[in-house]
């Protein structure tokens, strides 16, 4: 007698269906939903933050949007500014920011803050505990850029009504890319980077500077920004040079631009050359590549800064005719002279700190390490008399739509 096998296909199907409700079973397990979900109403979503230093505790201020202030749905009421400052006081600010509760209905939310404010006592007393807690929390993304607020306290500069931009913290972060990508005298630094580089072998960080322009209490109004011109200005004003965690003085415009260049960080910028007569001649760069090479000679450490940038002229205020080859050479050899000075002004100021803000120890670490072993901890000294040998290469590429000042043509 024949025995009748089941169909291979019947019985692969009554496998199959099983194996599928185990798969859907398990995948469950790894859909958790919304467990930990907050509603927006109930979350005061902060955009800027301020930190500063009273005699015993840590003063924090946080700049939170008004939802219905710039809900595109709704028109904004009037006389109702966009944005609210909390403050909070505590030794501890992990607690300061818990206490913000007492004054807010709302618990703050740091993940979409855009800017952080260092107070300038803060800043100068070292904010080494400030980072920890920064870094520690979760909810900080840490793509923020960072602030030293020059002679105020970063609540005066969250308390600000800028033009333009309604929301200050926007405001602050815009301004500072539109600034270091086209004039240069300052730096977009995040939370991270500024972190690496003050435990970095030698590196030490600079922050850009804002302050206040203007009245501050003009300023602190709405009407601040119902005038043609306002009254009071938030101001990118160079750089802040710390000393590991600690500020320790200030690049003016100029150093800063000179910085920037020597740290490969400058996109775009004018300069301006004076001419052989009265008046000026302003180029706008228009690319740059800086590279930087350490060497070891008789036993001595010297650092190479090479640059090779690309300029179109802007502005002629003389008598410059751009047809005539000897002039440009003796316009570009101008301009190289012009940009050596700008990178030696800034390291010069550099000295007079005893800081090493450009990273020049950390290019012997990472290229001579047998010497940098037996240099670091000499290297503030060695950093005073270290030789910075200077090499600025530049093309002008265009002169403009005209090739002679215009000014010249015009009749008296």
């Amino acid at each position: 007698m024949t025995i009748a096998k089941p169909p291979i296909a019947s019985l692969s199907c009554r496998i199959r269906k099983p194996l599928l409700l185990l798969l859907c079973a398990a995948l469950l397990l790894l859909l958790t939903g919304c467990w930990n979900r907050r509603e927006l109403d109930t979350l005061g979503i902060a955009l800027g933050f301020g930190i500063d230093k009273t005699e015993s505790a840590y003063r924090v201020s946080v700049q939170v949007v008004d939802p219905g202030q710039v809900s595109v749905s709704r028109p904004a009421s009037p006389g109702h500014p966009p944005t609210v400052l909390f403050h909070s006081e505590s030794p501890s600010l992990y607690e300061a920011l818990r206490k913000m509760t007492e004054v807010s209905p709302r618990k703050i939310y740091l993940s979409h803050i855009r800017v952080l404010i260092l107070g300038e006592e803060i800043a100068r007393e070292g904010v080494g505990k400030v980072l920890d807690m920064l870094s520690r929390d979760a909810e900080f993304r840490t793509d923020f850029y960072l602030f030293v607020a020059k002679h105020t306290t970063a609540e005066n500069v969250l308390k600000i009504f800028t033009p333009l931009s309604n929301i200050p913290a926007y405001k602050m972060y815009d301004a500072l890319l539109t600034s270091s990508r086209t004039w240069a005298p300052s730096a977009t630094v995040t939370l991270d980077q500024f972190m690496s580089r003050i435990v970095g072998p030698g590196l030490n960080p600079v922050l850009t500077a804002i302050e206040v322009a203007g009245d501050q209490k003009k300023g602190e109004l709405p009407s601040n920004v119902s005038r043609i011109s306002a009254s009071t200005m938030l101001r990118t004003k160079g750089l802040a040079i710390f000393d590991k965690d600690k500020l320790v003085g200030w690049f003016n415009e100029e150093e800063s631009i000179g910085y920037n260049y020597i740290m490969n960080q400058v996109k775009s910028t004018i300069t301006k050359v004076p001419c052989e007569s009265n008046g000026l001649i302003a180029l706008e760069n228009i690319h740059s590549v800086t590279r930087l090479k350490s060497r070891v000679r008789n036993g001595s450490p010297v650092i190479k800064v090479k640059l090779n940038s690309q300029v179109n002229i802007g502005e002629v205020q003389c008598d410059f005719k751009t047809t005539e080859p000897e002039n440009i050479r003796k316009l570009k050899h101008s301009l190289e002279q012009k940009r050596i000075e700008m990178m030696d002004s800034a390291v010069e100021k550099a000295r007079e700190l005893h800081v090493d803000a450009f990273g020049f120890g950390n290019a012997f670490y990472r290229n001579q390490p047998a010497y940098w072993r037996k240099a670091e901890k000499d290297w503030d000294a060695l950093f005073q008399s270290l030789r910075v040998d200077y090499d600025a290469n530049i093309q002008i590429l265009k002169v403009g739509t005209v090739f002679d000042p215009f000014h010249a043509s015009v009749k008296e």
